[in-house]
């Protein structure tokens, strides 16, 4: 009887830990310091990125570029499409899918050109939110994020 039990008492506690949700805090916060006089900066570090790729393409040397041109080769993600982005365009876990389906149990109203539905929430895009509709602070509201399963063979 005793080995039974400890039979048991094992598989229940590998079994136990294999359904437990890791909870993962970050090792550092940065605050984001975006602005619109950024998103300016970075269009014309995006413009003189692409306008150094194409010398260096054509067998200008690095050693002929000036400071500032080395410095905007240095600086600048080429992954990065626009200032907003929360992640560049290059391959992450998005490239094996993203979420089926982004939905709120409350959304605020449009505010002239400004939305802010659910689905905000994971465009990844710092220029987009989505704000629950706060009837009282006992309100529950959620965002759901679906995701489809994969089964890998």
């Amino acid at each position: 009887m005793g080995i039974l039990t400890a039979i048991f008492l094992t598989v229940h506690t590998f079994v136990s830990a294999q359904n437990t949700i890791k909870e993962i805090k970050p090792s550092e916060v940065l605050p984001l310091n975006l602005s619109n006089e950024g998103a300016a900066q970075f269009q014309k570090d995006r413009e003189k990125f692409v306008e150094v790729s194409r010398k260096l393409n054509t067998g200008s040397k690095v050693e002929e570029l000036s400071a500032d041109e080395v410095r905007v080769l240095n600086e600048t993600d080429e992954t990065m499409e626009d200032y907003w982005d929360v992640v560049g365009g290059g391959c992450n876990w998005y490239c094996g899918g993203g979420p089926n389906e982004v939905t709120a149990s409350s959304e605020l109203k449009p505010q002239g050109a400004n939305s802010y539905q659910g689905k905000n929430a994971h465009d990844l895009s710092y220029k987009t939110a989505w704000l629950r509709v706060c009837r009282d602070m006992a309100s529950v509201n959620l965002c759901r994020i679906r995701f489809q399963a994969t089964v890998l063979e």
